[in-house]
């Protein structure tokens, strides 16, 4: 079973960055690469071992940005891809899905059967039909460990 996590906002704070939104409508790919971790490296990575112990698979849902046109949707993928990569999270990380904006997380996902979604946005939460939810906006590093 896996354990999907989105980004923004759950694991990186995009939406810390400085003037982020506007970067995003001028389809830059800088708030992307330059977020912070939401979470101490060392706890996410210790939170995913665990889960892999357990016997989960660990997944990234996210979505590119609102209104990107295709050749800015590929940057804001591979900008995603190289965050996870410079975090060192993609070493756990089985799958990485990066689709357009607004496209529901569960049809992204059902291919690979049950899950659980971790995200803190509520249409994501409330749409979910694969599973169990873990709204981002609380603590996440103490729910993964109550899995």
């Amino acid at each position: 079973m896996y354990i999907w996590f989105d980004m923004d906002g759950t694991i990186a704070n995009l939406y810390g960055q400085k003037n982020w939104l506007e970067d995003l409508i001028a389809e830059r790919v800088e708030p992307y690469l330059n977020a912070e971790p939401l979470y101490a490296v060392g706890d996410l990575l210790s939170a995913f071992w665990d889960l892999k112990l357990k016997g989960y698979s660990i997944g990234i849902i996210s979505w590119c940005a609102k209104n990107g046109t295709s050749a800015y949707n590929e940057a804001v993928r591979q900008a995603k891809n190289k965050w996870l990569e410079e975090t060192h999270l993609d070493i756990l990380i089985d799958k990485v899905l990066i689709t357009e904006y607004g496209k529901p997380k569960h049809e992204t996902c059902e291919a690979f059967g049950t899950g659980i979604l971790v995200d803190d946005e509520n249409q994501n939460i409330d749409s979910w039909t694969l599973g169990a939810v873990i709204n981002a906006k609380d603590n996440i590093i103490a729910a993964l460990a109550n899995l």
